[in-house]
Formats: structure tokens, sequence, C-alpha cells
């Protein structure tokens, strides 16, 4: 078995896979892409959302890429409170008013990092951007472009 799909399992990760033979022979064989979206009108994240980073952080321990999506799609759609109704398309007015923000360390899928703070899926106030190369850029940040 994988060495990733075999700890996958292990840490109570795994419920059922159609071909679980065809998943480890595909991880054994190439990296592999997995991306979770995040709606940013939601007030915060929440357990839910901390267990699918660590799902995918797991996945990048393991040489896989992971891939975070902020807004777009996602927030669009919004998170649907009852299961039984059709989500609810969100206009560009509801998006726009979300103040879905925090502070921490994005990652990105090619290496790079932001460190500072973030709002409604943008860098947005004070923060440093790391190229995978190490080269650095440090300021204010306002929907994800350095202000001079």
């Amino acid at each position: 078995m994988n060495k990733f799909l075999k700890e996958f399992k292990d840490r109570g990760y795994f419920y059922q896979c159609t071909s679980e033979d065809e998943l480890s022979n595909l991880l054994d064989k190439k990296s592999i892409n997995s991306y979770i979206g995040f709606d940013s009108t939601a007030s915060s994240l929440h357990v839910g959302s901390l267990l699918q980073i660590m799902c995918l952080r797991l996945l990048q321990k393991h040489g896989h890429r992971p891939i975070v999506l902020l807004g777009g799609g996602t927030t669009r759609i919004g998170d649907p409170s009852g299961k039984e109704e059709t989500r609810k398309i969100l206009s560009e007015k509801e998006i726009e008013n979300s103040e879905w923000s925090g502070q921490g360390v994005l990652t990105f899928p090619n290496g790079a990092t932001y460190e500072g703070e973030w709002a409604n899926g943008f860098m947005n106030g004070k923060g440093t951007f790391t190229w995978s190369d190490g080269k650095e850029k440090t300021g204010t940040w306002v929907n994800g472009e350095l202000q001079e």
C-alpha cells in the first residue's frame, strides 16, 4: 500500500474508496493535486475546515500538491444551510459585504508563502510574501497587490 494512503488510513481520515488498489498504484506512480475551497462569506473557519487542511498537509508531506481556494465559485455558491435545499447563489454585493479575514501563514502550491493579514480571500494588510526562491516583499497589501 502507498505510504500516504497508509498514513491517511492510520489517522482515521479514510472511509471508503471505489478502487483502493488503483488509487494506491496512482499515488505510487505520480504526484497528484488535491484541493479544498472555502466560502469567504462564512464568519470563520471551523473544526471541519481544520480537518480538511490537515488532510491536505498530509498529502503535501508525501510529495503531492495541495491547493486551497478562497472565494471565487466556492463563495458564490455559499454554504448550504439545509441539505434538502438548493444552495443559494450569492450576488456580488453579498460577497463584497462579507468580512472574512484573519492573520497567519498561507502556503501556495509553488512553495511561496504569505505571512500576514488577509481578508476576503486576498492579502490585505501588513504582511510578507516570500517567493519559492527566497526573495521577499514586505509591506501593505490591498486585494493581493503590494502598495508602493
